[in-house]
């Protein structure tokens, strides 16, 4: 499957733009839409809003890929969609097909806790709760369960 049009402004909507530098919740030097900056890749002088489509694109595809190989059953769109905004915001081993989410998924039996299971970020490697991150997995579950995106 593929993420789409609907699913992409969700995830735009909650990562918002950014044409500098910025560092995200968890510490990450990050820009564009959500696209944290990997070693050896330098947005110094920022970037265009083209340019952070295409970041955007090409991270969305990743997240795409995971949730694709960690389905063993047929998902709705926005199913999906809600699947791929996890993956793309929590890591791809947020839809690992052996964790508890994609067990879920995969045996029909989501719950609104899969999502919010998500919630933290480390700070002083202490577990906190995210109240952005609670309200994303609570309408990513919603996405998911009612089609509201």
């Amino acid at each position: 499957m593929s993420l789409s049009s609907k699913g992409l402004d969700f995830i735009k909507k909650y990562e918002k733009l950014s044409l500098t530098p910025y560092k995200d919740q968890a510490g990450y030097e990050t820009i564009g839409y959500g696209h944290k900056i990997l070693p050896g890749e330098d947005f110094s002088k920022g970037i265009s809003k083209a340019q952070a489509l295409d970041l955007l694109s090409h991270d969305a595809q990743g997240a795409v890929n995971a949730v694709n190989g960690a389905l063993k059953v047929s998902v709705k769109q926005n199913q999906f969609d809600a699947l791929v905004s996890l993956a793309f915001n929590a890591g791809p081993v947020s839809v690992k097909s052996s964790n508890q989410m994609m067990r879920a998924v995969n045996a029909g039996n989501v719950t609104e806790e899969n999502f919010t299971a998500y919630r933290f970020v480390h700070v002083n490697g202490q577990a906190v709760v995210s109240q952005g991150l609670l309200r994303r997995r609570e309408d990513e579950y919603s996405m998911y369960s009612e089609g509201k995106y």
